[in-house]
């Protein structure tokens, strides 16, 4: 899996080096940290769930594509909704979280819905609570985990969508949300 983390970070700087070529860091660096993360927690999670390892590395080639390609630079909401929703394992345990990671995957492929903030805030949320509902047959280490993994991913995934709203003048009392 080490050769999966070289190639990722090699594409990503590559990938940000055709987009940024450098010279703005503040774009590109924040960009190739959250790539290489999320190919990173791939390679560490292979070892111990090789569905959710393939996941994250997935969702991390996507995010670089969505930066060198225009049209892609949604894909990798649609994995993080499944990772969301079906985390610690690689697939939801319920009917309604299959809804949901085919919503996500649907919304990701069809980007002006993720340009939505409403509906990114509407899908993150209910993957939210979809996720905390599987949790119910997770272990109870696995549990805390997962509680926290899911927390993570569905407030960034809000908060951004927040933030955007109230910068783009869309929410009136939004920027009081975040302080802006």
């Amino acid at each position: 899996m080490a050769t999966v983390g070289v190639v990722g970070v090699a594409g990503g700087v590559a990938a940000d080096w055709v987009v940024f070529y450098f010279d703005e860091p503040l774009l590109w660096v924040p960009d190739l940290v959250v790539g290489v993360a999320l190919i990173s927690a791939g390679g560490v999670a292979v070892g111990r769930a090789a569905g959710t390892g393939f996941l994250f590395v997935a969702t991390g080639i996507a995010w670089f594509a969505g930066t060198v390609a225009p049209g892609a630079i949604y894909w990798h909401r649609g994995l993080l909704v499944h990772l969301l929703v079906s985390y610690p394992r690689d697939r939801p345990v319920a009917r309604a979280g299959w809804l949901v990671v085919f919503g996500g995957y649907a919304a990701a492929l069809v980007s002006p819905l993720w340009r939505g903030e409403l509906t990114s805030l509407v899908l993150a949320a209910v993957a939210f609570l979809v996720s905390v509902g599987g949790l119910r047959v997770a272990s109870v280490r696995r549990r805390r985990i997962s509680c926290g993994v899911g927390a993570g991913l569905a407030v960034v995934l809000m908060a951004g969508a927040v933030a955007r709203l109230a910068v783009s003048g869309g929410c009136g009392g939004c920027a009081v949300v975040v302080g802006l």
